[in-house]
Parts: C-alpha cells; structure tokens; sequence
C-alpha cells in the first residue's frame, strides 16, 4: 500500500451512490436518527449487511455440517458386520473409529459450533444458552437419549 501523504490522513476513494428523492430523504433522515454523516451511515448499514451476509453463510455451512453428522451418528449407531476373521474385529480401546473425512466433519462441526457461540455469547448469552439446549434435545432425538 502506498504511503499517505500527511499523517492521520486516511485512505479515501469516493463513491456515488444515486438514489430517488423518497430513498434520499429516507437515508438522510435515518442518518440524522443516529446523528452520524450520511456518508458514516451508509458505511455503517453496508458492513452490517455484509457481516449478516458472513453470518448466514456460515450458518448454512454449519447446518450442512450437521447432516453430515447426523449421516456420521447414523453409521456408528448401525450395528457392525460380523468380522470374516477374528483379526478384523480389532478396535481402537479409545471409542469410535473415525476416517480423515469423518475426522475433518467433526472438526468443522465443533469449529463452527465455537464461533457460533462466541458471537451468539458476545450478543446474548442466553441466546447461546437456548442454542446449546436446543442442540442438546437434538443429539438426544438422534441417539435415542443414550448420550446424556
């Protein structure tokens, strides 16, 4: 980035916007509402849209997520086939035995769940709270209340 000329200048490549008397007045009034330039407005409305825009991606990504885990609980739940040989019944002590795209599932899933719950938490906790239950209620549908 190139150096600015004078210090505490900042950066600024205009924008018009064009907009019909009716949504003019409608901006400049909204503007003055909030006692900011309607210029600040504007940008402060726009990041908002695209931090919502953020939000809900990521909320498709996580409910997609969670078909997968449900697909996941739905094969570890399934009752094994019988081993042809005593070798193959061999299983890990340590639970479940998850593949790298299984593996990399719950990690997203667990990932997401974090961010999630730092943003619902920084807005409301007790939206968070309601989500965790919520979600709780889910896993115990899912797995027939074997997983308190």
């Amino acid at each position: 980035m190139p150096r600015l000329k004078a210090p505490g200048k900042r950066a600024r490549n205009p924008w018009s916007i064009k907009a019909d008397p009716v949504t003019d007045a409608f901006y400049r009034a909204k503007a003055q509402e909030a006692g900011l330039s309607l210029s600040e407005y504007v940008r402060r409305y726009l990041a908002q849209g695209v931090l919502n825009d953020n939000v809900v991606q990521l909320e498709q990504r996580v409910l997609a997520l969670m078909a997968a885990v449900q697909e996941l609980v739905a094969q570890v739940s399934a009752p094994p086939a019988k081993p042809s040989s005593p070798q193959e019944d061999a299983r890990p002590p340590s639970g479940i035995r998850l593949n790298k795209v299984q593996q990399a599932q719950l990690e997203a899933v667990f990932t997401s769940a974090e961010i999630l719950g730092t943003i619902a938490h920084d807005r409301s906790p007790q939206v968070r709270d309601r989500a965790q239950d919520a979600a709780r209620a889910k896993i115990r549908e899912l797995t027939g209340g074997a997983h308190d």
